[in-house]
């Protein structure tokens, strides 16, 4: 019986001295847009001519986060601030707080439509992902820079001067279906990401099986 709580005693000081591993976050969240056309669109703009979006707010509105215990104020809508978004610098754009995180693009693409009336723009980001304050994984530890997307998407139905709508998701891992024949300089980028997030599940496997 001593030896059995000798090596009890012995696994839970190893275990206590064993550094804790951040984890990369995985999931998403929805986001609602407000202040759209009154904030950054000139009355009567078309949305497909629109070279600078210069005040708009994100609001979180749903998540679904496979790993992460989350915390208030994210339960309900979550104001995420001012945003502005530059079509010649899409590649530098970002938005967050200390709650949420922060989202930093590294790469982006844009895709425009035309349906019966309706126009709609898409902005494509990858990027990094850093959780806030209102993030802690399974075991309590803050998340690591992780990678991830943005899908931005503006909507004006009944035609070019008509009022603009918007709603964005962030995925992490990063949804790369959303970019069409990727260049190889974006490939590249997306696989470098990629090599710390196999390496942070491999870490954090090894550590629950070795003592």
């Amino acid at each position: 019986m001593q030896k059995i709580m000798a090596a009890l005693l012995l696994a839970t000081a190893l275990s206590a001295c064993r550094p804790a591993q951040a984890a990369l976050i995985m999931g998403s969240e929805a986001f609602s847009l407000t202040g759209v056309t009154n904030n950054y669109v000139p009355a009567g703009a078309n949305l497909l001519n629109i070279t600078s979006f210069n005040s708009f707010t994100l609001k979180t509105s749903s998540g679904n986060w496979t790993n992460a215990l989350v915390s208030d104020p994210l339960g309900s809508t979550h104001s995420l601030g001012v945003s502005a978004l530059n079509i010649g610098t899409l590649n530098t754009f970002s938005f967050g707080d200390s709650v949420f995180g922060t989202f930093q693009a590294n790469a982006a693409q844009q895709a425009s439509s035309t349906n019966l009336g309706q126009l709609s723009r898409t902005f494509f980001f990858l990027g990094t992902f850093t959780p806030g304050t209102a993030f802690v994984d399974m075991s309590s530890q803050p998340f690591m820079p992780s990678p991830a997307s943005f899908t931005l998407t503006f909507n004006q139905s009944g035609g070019a001067t008509s009022e603009i709508s918007g709603s964005a998701t962030l995925n992490a891992p990063p949804n790369v279906t959303n970019f069409a024949t990727p260049e190889p300089t974006t490939m590249a980028m997306f696989g470098s990401m990629c090599v710390p997030l196999a390496l942070g599940w491999y870490r954090r496997r090894s550590s629950v099986v070795s003592i």
